[in-house]
């Protein structure tokens, strides 16, 4: 037997991404494109690094920090 759908996954489900979509809009261009790229389409540090002709290291760091105010972001009741 399949399980049920809970209607209310797709509502929780919903609001999160409203909520990250309201954290992302916090973050510079340039870094937000950088965090799409990388966690929604794949792209390797290399990758960005080459797009958007900074070391792979800063971007490695650019990364990291705007993951880290997108969680403090989420986290404020997003």
């Amino acid at each position: 037997a399949e399980p049920i759908a809970d209607p209310s996954t797709g509502a929780d489900r919903l609001a999160e991404g409203r909520g990250l979509m309201r954290c992302l809009e916090t973050l510079d261009t340039s870094r937000r494109g950088m965090v799409v790229l990388a966690y929604c389409h794949g792209w390797s540090r290399e990758e960005l690094a080459e797009r958007f002709e900074r070391p792979a290291a800063t971007i490695k760091t650019i990364l990291r920090r705007s993951l880290i105010a997108l969680k403090e972001c989420l986290g404020d009741g997003a």
